[in-house]
C-alpha cells in the first residue's frame, strides 16, 4: 500500500543537517580501509548491527536527508513521492545480515527504518528491535503483536479498526509507527542497550547518526570496548571509529567473500519469530 508517511508526522523542526552531498573513499583510501576490514571480522565474534534509511535506498525507498532525500526535498517544498513498501524488495545488505545472524556472529540487529525489510528477508523477529516501529505491524497495549500483508497506512500509534486475536483480549490494535515526540519501544532500553554495551564489534549500516537517542550507541559501544564501523554515503561525525564512504551493499559484500559466506534470498509474507540461535545462549543480556 502507497503511504503518505511524511505528511502523517507531526511538525517539527529539527530534522538533522539535509541535503548533504554524497561522500566516496578514493579508491586507495577504500582498499586500505577494506583491508583493515577485512582484520576485524574475522577477529570478532559478537556482533550488533544498526542499520538506517540507507541501506534501503537499492530496495527502491528514498533515505531522508541525502541530496534526493524525503525531507530534503520537503525542506525545498518540492513533490515528496509516496512510498509503496509493499513492493519493496530486501537488499544485499539485508540479506547478509539475515545470514550472519544464521551464521551466530550477529546477536542483535537494532533498525531505525519502518520498511519492514528485515523481517520480509527471513531476520528472525526475536533478534530485531525496530525503535521507530514497523509499518506493518500492529499492537494491543499488552503487548500482542499484529503482523498484517501489506503496509498499514497510519502512523503516530493511532488505534487501528482490527481487534487483538488473542484469546480474552479483544482489545484494539495500534500502528506501532512513532510520531516525532513518542517515546521509543521498551526492547530498545531492555535489548539494544545491553547488548551494545556487550559486543564486539557495532556494525553501523546507512546512517548518518543525526538523531538521539540511537545517535549515543557508538559511544556506549566504544566505552565498553567493542570496535565500531561506521557505513555511509554521507558525512559521520564519530571519533574513534572506521568510517567507510561507500555503498552498504558493497561493504557488506566484502564482508561476506570474507567470512566465505552467502546472503541468503528469501522474500516473507509472514516473520520468523524464533532464531535458530537461542539468544538466552549468547550471554550478552540478563534474561
Amino acid at each position: 500500500m502507497p503511504i503518505d508517511y511524511v505528511n502523517q508526522l507531526s511538525p517539527h523542526p529539527n530534522k538533522g543537517v539535509l541535503g548533504q552531498p554524497l561522500r566516496y573513499d578514493t579508491p586507495k583510501l577504500l582498499d586500505r580501509k577494506l583491508n583493515n576490514l577485512t582484520t576485524i571480522v574475522k577477529e570478532k565474534k559478537k556482533w550488533v548491527a544498526l542499520t538506517g534509511a540507507g541501506i534501503s535506498v537499492s530496495s527502491g525507498i528514498s533515505d531522508f536527508r541525502g541530496p534526493n532525500g524525503i525531507w530534503t526535498l520537503q525542506m525545498k517544498k518540492q513533490e515528496i513521492p509516496v512510498i509503496n513498501f509493499d513492493n519493496a524488495l530486501p537488499s544485499y545488505t539485508h540479506n547478509a545480515l539475515t545470514a550472519l545472524e544464521a551464521d551466530g556472529r550477529l546477536k542483535h540487529l537494532v533498525s531505525q527504518n519502518i520498511d519492514n525489510l528485515h523481517l520480509k528477508s527471513g531476520f528472525p523477529r526475536d533478534r530485531l528491535v525496530e525503535p521507530h516501529g514497523n509499518c506493518f505491524m500492529g499492537m494491543c497495549p499488552y503487548g500482542h503483536e499484529y503482523y498484517h500483508y501489506e503496509a498499514i497506512n497510519s502512523v503516530g500509534q493511532k488505534i487501528l479498526p482490527i481487534r487483538c486475536r488473542e484469546p480474552g483480549c479483544r482489545v484494539r490494535y495500534r500502528d506501532t509507527v512513532l510520531d516525532w515526540d513518542q517515546e521509543l519501544c521498551q526492547d530498545y532500553f531492555k535489548k539494544t542497550i545491553p547488548y551494545v554495551r556487550a559486543c564486539d564489534l557495532l556494525l553501523v549500516l546507512g546512517t548518518s547518526l543525526q538523531i538521539k537517542p540511537v545517535s549515543t550507541l557508538t559511544a556506549e559501544a566504544r566505552r565498553h570496548g567493542a570496535q565500531v564501523v561506521i557505513v555511509n554515503l554521507q558525512t559521520v561525525r564519530v571519533n574513534k571509529a572506521l568510517i567507510i564512504y561507500a555503498e552498504a551493499d558493497m561493504v557488506m559484500k566484502h564482508i561476506m567473500d570474507t567470512l566465505e559466506l552467502e546472503p541468503t534470498n528469501m522474500v516473507l509474507d509472514q516473520p520468523i519469530l524464533h532464531s535458530k540461535h537461542n539468544p538466552k545462549d549468547d550471554g550478552m543480556i540478563p534474561q
